[in-house]
């Protein structure tokens, strides 16, 4: 078969656009890439398809990799609701405990004011009895009081109900102040509760939002998730259809390329005339380009050459314009001397012949004179060469 396999490679689908299109062009033989070019214009469709197909899975495995992510966020904030659940039952538990203890406060607080108001009416009822008495023992010290011994009872029974109330009244001071420190005590405790209080309930109002963000972002994960496994459906089914294609292009092209394999060696005699012509024709092409190289150069020269003869002959104009220059300058200063030596041998000797008239005179009109030196200027003048163009 002129060294060409009869079988072709074959070709791996999973393996990547640039592999297969190696793959195929290496299957193909050379005879039939040139005289068999409309039998290869489905390589071209199965190497774009290929491409198709490996853009399609790119595609895939970045949903892919973008659902794994989003599985995985979803799976840490799954594990962070249940830590946040618990912390906003453990700042209820505190908030309850509390307020438990807000209400014992309360109740003690409540029962130091029962006792205070006790105490302050038993003070009262002392006093009442205290003046009481003194105004017994008064009414048994005036004049018309009974025996002596009486009064002395009394008295005494005086002084012990006086020191009584004494002991009361210290008593009730001394527990007024207890109380009254107590009652501080207690406000303090009420008042640092009131703010533990408070600090429990911003904390658990912080949980709830944060909950009810975590809830928020668990919704859109869930529908980020939904989404990419439709994308990711829809991909793997594009993926399928487009790969299905491909295949069923492949084996097309396998087919004809099996078919063109076999008529290669019948077209190979073809095939070597073919590239036997064109070789002779890059040839007759290089040798046609180094002639055009060639004229190119001595066009160039030529050009060059040119150029320097242009210079030299605008420099020649440019001399020989001086020179006429210099010498309408010379003629001119000459017949100035000649004017002016005619017009003293004039002057000199007023008898000799005119030379424009011939006669014996003093000289013609001024007006004739001019006219013959005008005359005879334009006579002697030399005319410019035109200006150089190239």
């Amino acid at each position: 078969m002129n060294g060409y396999s009869s079988h072709a490679d074959p070709i791996n689908l999973e393996s990547s656009p640039h592999q297969v299109r190696a793959t195929v062009r290496k299957s193909v033989p050379a005879g039939v890439a040139l005289y068999e070019c409309r039998e290869i214009s489905p390589e071209r469709k199965s190497a774009r398809q290929a491409d198709r197909c490996a853009a399609l899975a790119y595609d895939v495995h970045k949903l892919q990799t973008a659902l794994t992510q989003a599985q995985a966020e979803l799976a840490r904030c799954r594990t962070e609701i249940p830590q946040h659940g618990r912390m906003v039952s453990d700042l209820r538990g505190v908030v309850d405990a509390q307020h438990r203890e807000i209400v014992k406060y309360k109740a003690l607080l409540d029962g130091v004011e029962l006792e205070k108001g006790d105490l302050e009416r038993q003070k009262c009822e002392l006093s009442k009895d205290r003046d009481r008495l003194i105004k017994v023992v008064r009414r048994y010290q005036s004049p018309t009081s009974g025996p002596q011994s009486v009064i002395d009872s009394l008295r005494r029974e005086v002084q012990h109900l006086e020191q009584t109330i004494a002991q009361q009244d210290q008593r009730g001071h001394r527990e007024k102040a207890t109380l009254e420190q107590e009652v501080d005590d207690l406000k303090r405790d009420l008042v640092r509760e009131r703010n533990d209080n408070r600090r429990c309930r911003d904390a658990l109002t912080a949980a709830n939002n944060r909950c009810a963000v975590l809830e928020g972002e668990k919704e859109d994960l869930s529908r980020a998730v939904h989404n990419a496994r439709q994308n990711a459906e829809d991909a793997r089914r594009r993926a399928e259809d487009s790969m299905n294609t491909s295949e069923a292009t492949v084996r097309e092209f396998e087919d004809r390329l099996q078919q063109a394999l076999t008529q290669g060696s019948s077209q190979q005699e073809d095939l070597d005339d073919v590239r036997a012509e064109c070789e002779r024709l890059y040839q007759q092409n290089r040798d046609k380009q180094a002639q055009i190289d060639e004229l190119n150069m001595r066009l160039r020269h030529f050009k060059d050459l040119s150029d320097s003869q242009s210079h030299s002959l605008q420099r020649a104009r440019e001399a020989l314009l001086d020179a006429q220059q210099k010498r309408k300058n010379i003629e001119n200063v000459q017949r100035l001397e000649h004017m002016n030596m005619r017009s003293r041998a004039r002057e000199s000797s007023p008898e000799r012949r005119c030379v424009y008239c011939g006669q014996v005179c003093r000289g013609c009109s001024p007006s004739r004179r001019a006219n013959d030196r005008l005359r005879s200027s334009t006579e002697g003048r030399i005319q410019a060469p035109p200006p150089y163009s190239r």
